[in-house]
């Protein structure tokens, strides 16, 4: 890759950071070499880092992102104490019927938060992931939650489950993946032309019932 496509994939994250009005893009600074990112610099929330890891992907050429933004919280705004941010997490989770944690513990020091628990699906446990990374004051979140599915895990039947589901996806080419399925835990492989199509792919994974884990091996070529 030359150092124009190089300054072109520069000039497109930053773009697109600047028009994505959910990413606070204004500290942030991008590198490439060779089509690989390097994000540094400050963003006011552990949300505001994964967008803008999210956007970069999204950009042509982009064959991976190495995140080094830092949360720090805007001059001048005081930020919630560990014990409030995780009173927050959890009455908030106590309320949100797509959730249902039995035995959440939530704890958190110095923003760093850990949740552990039991929840019934994979899906759900990326969705308290998300949760608990929208409050301010949160830097980082370590996800020990546990699953335990409402059915018996059926390998067979996941894996069936899966290839239909990325067959029926129109920005998926389901011939380029590979599915296998071992006690619950989903691995996937194959190779992609872009980072969204590997996204899209480990998201629909996701929502299949009986999971209890996913094993990315998707490469981007």
């Amino acid at each position: 890759m030359t150092p124009e496509l190089d300054e072109v994939i520069k000039q497109e994250i930053e773009e697109q950071l600047s028009w994505n009005d959910s990413v606070d893009g204004r500290n942030i600074n991008v590198d490439v070499e060779n089509g690989f990112v390097r994000l540094k610099g400050k963003v006011p929330g552990y949300n505001h880092k994964l967008v803008a890891q999210n956007d970069a992907y999204k950009i042509a050429g982009v064959r991976s992102v190495e995140n080094e933004l830092e949360v720090e919280s805007p001059p001048g705004t005081p930020w919630p104490e560990d014990e409030e941010i995780a009173g927050n997490i959890e009455s908030l989770l106590q309320w949100d019927d797509r959730v249902k944690v039995s035995e959440l513990n939530v704890e958190v020091k110095d923003g760093v938060t850990s949740l552990s628990g039991i929840v019934k699906s994979y899906c759900e446990k990326e969705l308290v992931e998300k949760i608990a990374y929208s409050f301010t004051g949160v830097v980082k979140v370590i996800n020990k939650l546990r699953i335990k599915p409402r059915v018996a895990a059926n390998d067979r039947a996941i894996e069936e489950s899966i290839r239909s589901a990325l067959s029926r996806n129109v920005s998926i080419d389901e011939s380029a993946i590979t599915v296998d399925a071992d006690g619950g835990v989903v691995r996937l492989g194959g190779q992609v032309p872009y980072h969204a199509m590997k996204q899209e792919a480990l998201d629909l994974a996701s929502f299949t019932a009986g999971i209890t884990d996913i094993v990315d091996e998707i490469t981007v070529r």
